[in-house]
């Protein structure tokens, strides 16, 4: 077997580049991570400016409405409608013919494979980053 005496370099970055205590839910591609406005400025400029990466925006915006949408379907519905009508012929000395209606009705849509609460987890997962990349800076 080979066998390598390789150690890796030890490596002493700036103090203004680490957090003091993180998580373990932080992603490996946060450049917020390095705490360099000029890095910050200059990522949000190839953000704003890139059209491939406003085109995800959108579409993941999209996906987002999607999402409100499957949880507005999923809601119960009711529907209720009222008409009345008259009518009265003219070559005809009889009284109004009047009528009317009344209806009721509610709908839910039932979810039997989960289709819909995945979706909507999906969605709303993919949101995140696309929100911190434009939002607004101070």
């Amino acid at each position: 077997m080979l066998k390598s005496d390789y150690r890796a370099p030890e490596v002493n970055y700036p103090i203004n580049w680490t957090k003091g205590d993180v998580d373990g839910n932080t992603s490996p591609f946060d450049w917020e991570e390095f705490n360099d406005p000029n890095l910050d400025n200059w990522l949000h400029l190839v953000m704003t400016s890139n059209n491939d990466i406003a085109i995800a925006a959108l579409r993941i915006h999209r996906a987002q409405l999607d999402a409100e949408r499957t949880g507005i379907t999923n809601t119960p519905a009711l529907k209720a409608a009222l008409s009345m009508d008259g009518k009265k012929q003219l070559n005809n000395s009889s009284g109004w013919a009047k009528s009317g209606s009344a209806s009721l009705g509610t709908s839910y849509e039932l979810d039997l494979w989960g289709k819909l609460p995945v979706s909507v987890m999906l969605l709303s997962g993919q949101s995140m980053p696309v929100k911190k990349i434009f939002a607004p800076r101070a």
